[in-house]
């Protein structure tokens, strides 16, 4: 497949680039098309194994048997249809396969609201010992757990590559949606939401024009304090005429 053959080799520039580590965990975090290539490498990857290993054993079933049974067709399809397709969720057998195709064991733990211990399931589930992976799956996304003989050393590689700063998105403007540095000014409200201050300005003094009552965040709806609406006018050199422009039509 031609945009895996491409992600295959966008990786492997990565591996083999100076401090190859650094580089390959940056890019990956900060670069969609990176993470694109990878999840089509592991594509490909399950594909390949899936059509070299046809009989493999899927709770007493084969491979071939097990597809046929859940989806209605035959493995060639399926691969077509549910592996090596862009933005198709690949489930179920696709869990089951990547792990044996990397020689890797998941551990999957899931959360959810039903009372009880937590339902745990291996990948593969004949291969005994600490798993390589524990996921903790929750309702829409997975998280990753680390147990104590590696938390130090992850965290450690998080300070090291300053992962908070890497992965965490700039914060912006709900009004204008524009990034909040230091130079803006920026006001942060008790909610703990940001905006601009002529952002901000205008929110407020569209609220009290409205005459709705409490002035409130746009995002929340929490109280916004009286204090800060003089405060704010003065910030943004309000001298009484009336506020014009996109803060006070987008708070409107």
């Amino acid at each position: 497949h031609k945009d895996g053959h491409a992600g295959a080799a966008y990786l492997n520039s990565l591996v083999t680039a100076p401090e190859p580590l650094r580089q390959f965990y940056s890019t990956m975090l900060a670069d969609p098309a990176a993470d694109r290539a990878l999840v089509w490498v592991l594509r490909l990857l399950v594909a390949k194994y899936m059509s070299s290993n046809a009989s493999m054993d899927i709770n007493g079933l084969s491979l071939e048997i097990t597809v046929h049974a859940l989806h209605d067709m035959d493995l060639p399809t399926y691969i077509a249809a549910e592996v090596l397709c862009d933005k198709q969720e690949a489930e179920t057998l696709a869990q089951v396969v990547l792990p044996r195709a990397l020689g890797a064991t998941v551990l999957l733990v899931q959360l959810d609201r039903n009372e009880g211990s937590l339902q745990r399931v291996r990948f593969p589930e004949d291969i005994a010992g600490r798993p390589d992976v524990v996921l903790l799956f929750r309702p829409g996304h997975y998280d990753l757990l680390y147990d104590h003989t590696s938390r130090d050393s992850t965290r450690a590689a998080e300070l090291q590559y300053d992962l908070i700063a890497t992965c965490e998105k700039p914060p912006e403007c709900p009004i204008c949606l524009n990034a909040l540095s230091p130079a803006d000014n920026p006001v942060r409200l008790p909610c703990d939401h940001s905006y601009c201050t002529d952002c901000l300005h205008g929110v407020v003094t569209n609220q009290l024009k409205q005459g709705c009552g409490d002035v409130v965040c746009m995002v929340c709806q929490a109280r916004i304090p009286e204090d800060l609406h003089a405060a704010l006018a003065v910030a943004a050199g309000d001298t009484g005429a009336p506020r014009e422009g996109l803060a006070v039509e987008v708070a409107m």
